[in-house]
């Protein structure tokens, strides 16, 4: 498998990182220079505005859309050989990442945990929770006070339909990020920014934004090792809400 090279958003640094499939059981590892991460919720480090994973001295950075191509592809045996502190952000979305787990040569294959109960969470007015199902769905919904998002909604089981979707912002909130040491890395190539008033760059349909908050809550509750078996609702979630969910769901399978 070759190099896939990028900058990290929110460091900015060039990073690369190759994808090795393995033999089934091995599970999702992040493998640097520092030592090995295995990419499961014990080693959340850190959930602001993305995942970081760390085991010692060893740590990974915006894991999450990674891990949402391989919950979507089944790709749930791989080796990742990373040079940087993060995941090259690459256009912003899942879909580089898909493309390159089947160029690799991935194995797909479904793998479910059976939640015993329902869980849920909450922060304020943003709630996650999990229901026991048959399949695996989600439903999402996004709530925004600019006239070019507003209150979206997207609901399904077919996940490859959010894959394209980007990580998106507003030019208010960059400089802030900025200072907190986020988003260094982030432009108008990764990532979908909205200004006071529309999108600077064309969206990959109206609803992309809640699409891609689908997309990190897959990402996230991959962080199991698996998808349950349960109707998600995501009532404008987040990475930090996500973890709390994962951590419940985690207790009752």
């Amino acid at each position: 498998m070759s190099w896939i090279s990028g900058v990290g958003l929110h460091t900015g640094a060039l990073v690369r990182c190759r994808l090795h499939p393995e033999p089934v059981g091995h599970g999702v590892v992040f493998r640097t220079s520092a030592g090995a991460v295995p990419a499961r919720w014990q080693y959340v480090a850190d959930t602001a505005r993305c995942v970081r994973l760390a085991q010692g001295a060893a740590q990974v950075a915006t894991v999450e859309h990674l891990l949402a191509a391989v919950a979507v592809l089944g790709a749930w045996d791989l080796t990742v050989e990373l040079e940087g502190p993060e995941l090259p952000i690459l256009d912003g979305s899942a879909q580089e990442w898909a493309q390159a787990l089947s160029t690799a040569g991935a194995p797909g294959s479904r793998r479910y945990l059976v939640l015993k109960q329902p869980v849920w969470c909450n922060q304020g007015r943003s709630w996650v929770i999990a229901v026991p199902a048959q399949e695996f769905s989600v439903a999402a919904t996004i709530q925004f006070e600019h006239p070019a998002v507003g209150t979206q909604v997207w609901a399904g089981s077919d996940l490859k339909v959010v894959l394209d979707a980007r990580t998106f912002g507003f030019t208010w909130e960059y400089e802030k990020l900025r200072q907190q040491g986020l988003a260094n890395g982030a432009s108008l190539s990764n990532v979908l920014v909205f200004d006071d008033v529309s999108p600077l760059t064309p969206p990959r349909g109206a609803d992309e934004p809640v699409r891609h908050k689908a997309l990190d809550l897959v990402g996230d509750l991959a962080l199991l090792g698996g998808l349950p078996r349960a109707n998600l609702t995501a009532i404008c979630s987040s990475h930090r809400l996500d973890w709390q969910l994962v951590q419940a769901i985690a207790r009752v399978t």
